[in-house]
């Protein structure tokens, strides 16, 4: 059977970005506010930085970086830590600062998303086809919990319209995916514990409970990139998770006995911004955006295998299969958010 008879639908490489998150880049330290926040804005300080941490602004916050801080941070974004975030989960910022949580508003864009992704499906299946779902996240929690989301959303809709598909979706931690380790992004190299502790919390149904971990995926990566990781790196990282998680995808479906009644695998990849960007290159051949909408869709099709041969991970950033992207992109299904 040629590779290009069979829909592996990453018809849903569904590249879902997370929806609008809490500080990534600089945690809520109380200290960095009087770098960050505008005079008009520093009566605010007495009540969130006691005065006993403000001496240790110059200690934490070095000279270099103090304009960086107001690049990547917009200060549209700064009051909402205290706003959006509830006092159960400070704890987790302070524990873990680089892993912050969705938002209220992320939750409902990811179930907006998984609902859009129903409604294509919908279109693209056939009642004579069996259509497997796998969910790839990146570690990160606010992958994870978009992930959960999308799920979510997927099922409402499906109560909703009363239709024939699987609902049955399965989901696995892709280290690959994870954020880029930027400099600008994290302060300090983010422990590969992150990954045993997310498959952990998706096992025990901490999180992801309304989909069962796929125990016989196995990871492109086994580890998050090494910090810190430059722009190319990056891009090479999502065109081999991209490569090679297709090629152990299409040998699967090869290899299952009932391959020519119809079995459809349909592949969610949620990741982040810089993510997104790269996949589209690699499913386009075209620049990504810089930026991109929060839980955006990207809707591709594998076409068939290029002439470059499948190197090894992360040596290339020319990919090694040929895609129909139908949404690049995608948000107008979310307009009031």
């Amino acid at each position: 059977m040629k590779i290009s008879a069979i829909f592996l639908a990453l018809a849903a490489v569904s590249l879902a970005v997370p929806a609008p998150q809490l500080d990534i880049v600089t945690p809520p330290k109380p200290r960095q506010l009087d770098i960050v926040t505008p005079p008009k804005h520093r009566r605010q300080i007495d009540i969130v930085t006691p005065p006993k941490h403000r001496r240790q602004i110059d200690i934490v916050t070095p000279p270099k970086h103090r304009r960086q801080i107001d690049i990547v941070t917009p200060p549209k974004h700064r009051r909402q830590i205290d706003i959006v975030t509830p006092p159960k989960h400070r704890r987790q910022l302070d524990i873990t600062p680089y892993d912050p949580p969705l938002t209220n508003d992320g939750h409902m864009q990811a179930q907006r998303t998984g609902a859009l992704i129903h409604t294509l499906e919908q279109n693209a299946a056939s009642s004579t086809q069996r259509t497997e779902y796998l969910v790839l996240t990146s570690p990160f929690l606010r992958c994870v919990q978009t992930s959960e989301e999308l799920c979510r959303g997927f099922h409402r809709q499906h109560t909703q319209m009363h239709s024939s598909l699987n609902t049955e979706w399965q989901v696995a931690v892709e280290p690959g995916l994870c954020e880029v380790m930027s400099e600008n992004y994290f302060a300090e190299p983010v422990p590969d514990s992150l990954i045993d502790q997310r498959i952990s919390d998706i096992a025990s149904k901490k999180v992801c409970g309304n989909m069962a971990y796929d125990t016989t995926y196995t990871q492109v990566k086994q580890e998050l990139p090494t910090y810190p990781e430059n722009f190319q790196d990056m891009m090479a990282r999502f065109v081999g998770t991209l490569d090679y998680t297709t090629s152990k995808q299409i040998d699967e479906l090869l290899a299952q006995a009932d391959v020519e009644t119809g079995v459809r695998k349909v592949v969610v990849m949620v990741t982040h911004g810089a993510g997104v960007g790269s996949l589209l290159w690699a499913t386009t051949r075209q620049p990504g955006a810089h930026t991109v909408p929060y839980c955006c869709l990207t809707q591709a099709q594998i076409v068939a295998r290029t002439s470059q041969p499948l190197s090894m991970f992360g040596t290339t950033r020319i990919p090694a299969y040929q895609w129909t992207v139908n949404y690049r992109a995608y948000s107008e299904h979310l307009p009031n958010l």
